[in-house]
C-alpha cells in the first residue's frame, strides 16, 4: 500500500548522492553548482548526510593521530580519528556557496579517507540522534580494544602452550566480541532498504557452548556460557534492528506511512531488548571475570610491543583459520571479517595493552556499555506512544530468580488534565539486601504494541531515594502465564522474568478519573 503524505517524499525530492575519494585537502561544493556525480543542486535548508571512513596500510595507525576532519560552515565541524569504522554525520545547508572541506590532519602518505554521502530536501525522521550514536561508537571503539587484547592473548597462549584450556575460550571471546562492535558501529547508520512490507526476525546465532574441561572449573564454564549467550542475541536482535530501522528509511522513501511506522516500531521493541541486554552484560562480564580470578588463570599481561607484534602478523597472515571459522558461524560475510582484521591492526599499542581479566570490567568500558543501554532505551521510548486518556495500565505479581524475588503492584493512567496518575508498591527480598517502596510518582508512561513503559521517582524505607523503570508485557488474554516485567532501580537493582504469580494487563478503555 502506498499513500501520500505531507511528511514523505515528492518525485523531486529524492536524495542526491555524492561520492569522493582523496588523499589530500578535498573541497566539495553544496551550493550552486552541480553535485559532482549527480544531476542535484543543494539548497538553502536541505539536509546533508556523510559517511565517512578511514584507510591505512601500516599498524597502530589509532594511535598516531591523525584524524579526518570535516568542516562544513557554519553548521558542520567534526571529525574521526578510528580507521575501518565508518561514522555518519548530519547538518543542514545554512547558507548560500556552503561547501564541506575535508582533511587528513597529519597526514604521512600511507593513510586515505572516502566520503559516501547525500543532500536531501525532504529527509525522514531520524531513528537515532547523534548524541545516541556517539554512545554506539564509543562502545564500538572499547568493545574493539577489548577484542584485540584477546587476539594478541589467545595468539600467545597457542604459542606458548600455557594454559591450553583457555586458548579456545579467549579466542572465542575475541570473536564475539569483534561482531558485537561491528554491529554497535552499524547502529550508527541507517540506508534505505525497499523490502519494506516485511518485518525481520531476529537470528540468534550460536557457538557450542563451553563445556567442563581439565584446567577449568565449573564457574568458569556456566559464566562464560552465560556471557556468549547474552552476546549471541545481542547480535541476532541487532541485526534485525538495523534492516527494520532500514527499511523505515525505505518506507518514508516510497511515501508509505502505514509501514514506516511499522518498522519504527519493530524498531524500537528491539531498542528495548538491546538495551536490556547491553546492561546485563555489565552483570555478566563482572561473573566471569570474578570466575577467571578464582581460576587457574591467574592475570596476564599485554604489553604494546604484543599488540604491535600481533597488529603485523595481521598484516602479513591476516586472521587465523580457527578466528575466521568462529566469525563465518557468527554469520559474517568475508567483507566483514576483512574489516575486522583491518580493525584489529589498527589499534593504539597503547590502548589495547594491558592486564586480563582486569580489562573485562574496566571503569571506561563499563561506562560505554551503560551509556549505550541508556542511548537504546531513549531510542526505543522516542517511538513509544504516550500514554493518553482513555488508557491505563496495571499490574501484580511477583518474579523471582536464585538469589532475589519481587512483589510488586502498579496502575498508571492519564486524568481529564491530561496528567499521568500512578500508583506503586514494590517489595524486594534478596540474599543481600531488603527493600521496600513507600511513596513514588510515574513521571512517563507510554505504550509500544503490548509493552508499557513507566519511568518514575520513589522513595523506600530505608530513607533512600531515587529513580525506577519498569517495563511490562502484556502477553493477553488466555496468555497471562506469559506476562513479563523488568523492574530496574537507579540503586543498581533490577529483576527481570516471567511472572511466577499475578497479571499485567494494558487497557484501552476506562473511564476519566
Amino acid at each position: 500500500m502506498s499513500n501520500t503524505t505531507s511528511f514523505g517524499r515528492s518525485p523531486t525530492q529524492q536524495a542526491a548522492y555524492f561520492l569522493g575519494n582523496f588523499t589530500a585537502p578535498a573541497t566539495i561544493p553544496l551550493t550552486g553548482v552541480l553535485i559532482p556525480g549527480t544531476n542535484a543542486v543543494g539548497s538553502v535548508g536541505d539536509q546533508v548526510t556523510i559517511d565517512a571512513e578511514l584507510f591505512t596500510s601500516d599498524p597502530n595507525e589509532n594511535g598516531e593521530g591523525e584524524p579526518l576532519i570535516l568542516i562544513s560552515l557554519p553548521s558542520l565541524n567534526t571529525g574521526i580519528s578510528g580507521y575501518y569504522a565508518k561514522r555518519s554525520f548530519t547538518c543542514k545547508i545554512a547558507t548560500l556557496g556552503q561547501v564541506l572541506n575535508a582533511n587528513i590532519d597529519g597526514v604521512d602518505g600511507d593513510e586515505t579517507a572516502q566520503l559516501n554521502g547525500f543532500i536531501d530536501p525532504a529527509p525522514p525522521k531520524p531513528t537515532y540522534t547523534p548524541e545516541q550514536k556517539e554512545q554506539f561508537a564509543a562502545a564500538g571503539d572499547r568493545i574493539e580494544r577489548l577484542a584485540a587484547q584477546e587476539d594478541v592473548l589467545a595468539k600467545l597462549c597457542f604459542r606458548s602452550r600455557v594454559l591450553p584450556a583457555y586458548c579456545e575460550i579467549i579466542n572465542t571471546a575475541s570473536a564475539v566480541n569483534s561482531v558485537l562492535a561491528q554491529v554497535d558501529y552499524a547502529l550508527a547508520l541507517d540506508p534505505p532498504d525497499p523490502n519494506f512490507t516485511v518485518i525481520d526476525q531476529p537470528v540468534i546465532p550460536s557457538l557450542p557452548l563451553l563445556t567442563l574441561r581439565q584446567g577449568l572449573s565449573q564457574a568458569e564454564v556456566d559464566s562464560f556460557n552465560a556471557l556468549l549467550l547474552n552476546q549471541e542475541k545481542f547480535i541476532g536482535i541487532s541485526r534485525a534492528t538495523l534492516t527494520a530501522i532500514n527499511r523505515s528509511v525505505g518506507a518514508y522513501d516510497a511515501n508509505d506511512d502505514l509501514w514506516e511506522a511499522r518498522q519504527r516500531e519493530a524498531a524500537a521493541l528491539f531498542n528495548l531488548q538491546l538495551s536490556a541486554l547491553h546492561r546485563e552484560q555489565v552483570t555478566l562480564l563482572s561473573n566471569w571475570q570474578t570466575a577467571l580470578r578464582n581460576g587457574a588463570l591467574g592475570s596476564l599481561t599485554v604489553t604494546p610491543s604484543d599488540v604491535l607484534n600481533n597488529e603485523i602478523d595481521l598484516i602479513n597472515f591476516g586472521l587465523t583459520s580457527p578466528y575466521v571459522a568462529q566469525l563465518q558461524q557468527l554469520g559474517v560475510d568475508n567483507a566483514t571479517i576483512e574489516t575486522i582484521r583491518n580493525r584489529h591492526r589498527v589499534q593504539d599499542t597503547n590502548q589495547v595493552s594491558g592486564t586480563f581479566p582486569d580489562s573485562l570490567t574496566n571503569p571506561d568500558f563499563i561506562s560505554s556499555l551503560n551509556k549505550a543501554a541508556d542511548a537504546l532505551y531513549e531510542a526505543a521510548l522516542d517511538n513509544a506512544t504516550p500514554l493518553i486518556r482513555g488508557q491505563q495500565v496495571e499490574g501484580e505479581g511477583r518474579i523471582r530468580n536464585l538469589s532475589s524475588s519481587a512483589s510488586f503492584e502498579f496502575e498508571a493512567g492519564v486524568n481529564k488534565s491530561g496528567n499521568i496518575v500512578s500508583e506503586l508498591e514494590l517489595r524486594v527480598e534478596s540474599t543481600s539486601f531488603n527493600f521496600r517502596i513507600i511513596q513514588s510518582s510515574v513521571t512517563r508512561a507510554a505504550l509500544l504494541g503490548n509493552i508499557a513503559i513507566l519511568d518514575g521517582t520513589y522513595a523506600a524505607s530505608d530513607a533512600t531515594a531515587g529513580t525506577f523503570r519498569i517495563i511490562a508485557t502484556d502477553a493477553g488474554k488466555g496468555q497471562e502465564s506469559k506476562d513479563m516485567v523488568t523492574i530496574s532501580l537507579s540503586n543498581g537493582y533490577q529483576l527481570s522474568g516471567v511472572l511466577d504469580k499475578g497479571h499485567i494487563q494494558i487497557k484501552t478503555h476506562k473511564s476519566d478519573d
